[in-house]
């Protein structure tokens, strides 16, 4: 209480010092108003428009290189991982997007049309692998190269088939055939959260519904041809007998002899694959 009635007096006191002083009261008022005005207007902007040049610089792509010092600088500001990508660069590039806790599909809508790929995830420990075709021949070819389930699909949807084989979770859907339709189909068929790879090439338009695949999770990768490396590594393969692509190759002809390997090859029972040796 007692300071608080000295501060009171000394306060009183100020005031009527500053009442006898009107040139203090002016330059007061001069320095908390007009001063303050001026100097703030006549400020200049300290943040003047960047050039054209510099305009560009700001929108243009970072290279890689950028892009890794950038993410060293700022961690958290890096893009979300890609599991697929992070799966693949663990396991290596011979062996796929399925795992061993995933199943394998070649449905009866994506008929597998290249059965080297079975060699791949069978080594790679998937279970179970299923795969469906309408012809007995390339079924059987399939058990030969480590298919745990081959159905005939108007007998028996692949889907149902892998159930049976104890199938569960989100599999890996192969659409391998590429005709109009069998992309939606393999939409409609898939379990929640699976993964469809199209291998087939389709070569006309084609539709599917994007609100199925939306409500169940899928996803959804197209993928064409190989990389240096996965060639390398599966020359590899075969030449030290790790993976045995001899089923594969049902008959040779030399070069004269393509155009009626091709129309041999129209035939599903009649061959696989046909090598070609120039100096037959």
């Amino acid at each position: 209480m007692i300071s608080s009635k000295n501060i009171f007096r000394l306060g009183v006191k100020e005031l009527w010092s500053l009442v006898r002083d009107p040139m203090m009261l002016v330059l007061i008022a001069w320095t908390f108003t007009v001063a303050i005005y001026v100097a703030a207007t006549a400020m200049p902007d300290s943040t003047p428009a960047p050039a054209a040049d510099e305009a560009d610089e700001a929108e243009r792509p970072l290279t890689p290189e950028e892009e890794r010092a950038a993410a060293r600088l700022f961690p958290d500001e890096r893009e979300p991982p890609d599991p697929i990508a992070e799966e693949a660069e663990r396991t290596g590039p011979f062996e796929g997007p399925a795992t061993p806790d995933q199943a394998a599909l070649a449905t009866e809508i994506v008929a597998l049309s290249d059965r080297a790929c079975f060699r791949a995830l069978t080594r790679a420990g998937v279970a179970p692998i299923v795969a469906a075709d309408l012809s007995p021949t390339r079924r059987a070819l399939a058990t030969t190269m480590g298919a745990h389930e081959v159905v005939d699909p108007r007998d028996e949807p692949a889907i149902d088939a892998w159930r049976r084989a104890g199938g569960s979770g989100s599999p890996v859907i192969f659409e391998a055939v590429g005709n109009p339709g069998l992309l939606d189909a393999a939409i409609t068929a898939a379990p929640g959260g699976s993964q469809i790879l199209v291998v087939g090439v389709c070569m006309q338009a084609d539709t599917i519904r994007p609100m199925v695949a939306i409500a169940k999770e899928l996803q959804l990768q197209f993928v064409l041809g190989y990389d240096p490396m996965e060639f390398a590594e599966s020359l590899r393969l075969i030449a030290e007998g790790e993976i045995d692509v001899a089923p594969l190759v049902t008959g040779t002809v030399d070069v004269a002899g393509v155009p009626g390997a091709f129309e041999a090859l129209a035939d599903p029972d009649a061959h696989a694959k046909i090598l070609v040796v120039p100096s037959t």
